[in-house]
């Protein structure tokens, strides 16, 4: 007999969200502070997609959002555009560069 809990289902949300004014995409002529308020894409793979065709792939990040925002996650589809840097200087390591997104993960999520 197994000690784990039983698995309960979980909500993940995906959410588009823009990397210099920190609003999530409701629509293409709307972005709101609330990610609550947002568009909620069915799957990461739509909201890249969108990203793509929208051509915002480098100023947005994806963020998936759990009933527990300790799991969330947030995901970078491209580099920052030049002159749109996110972070104020070059990492020294890939290490660095991790955990610089991961900071700014957090900031975005909080």
């Amino acid at each position: 007999m197994s000690k784990l809990a039983p698995f309960s289902k979980r909500t993940m949300k995906v959410y588009i969200q823009d990397i210099e004014t920190g609003r999530y995409f409701k629509n293409p002529f709307v972005w709101v502070d609330d990610k609550s308020a947002a568009y909620n894409f069915v799957t990461s793979l739509e909201a890249f997609d969108f990203c793509l065709q929208m051509n915002h792939g480098r100023g947005a990040r994806i963020l998936l959002s759990f009933d527990d925002p300790r799991h969330d996650v947030c995901l970078f589809a491209f580099e920052p555009a030049p002159g749109k840097a996110v972070e104020a200087a070059a990492p020294a390591t890939p290490q660095a560069a991790v955990a610089g997104r991961e900071r700014e993960c957090e900031l975005a999520v909080a």
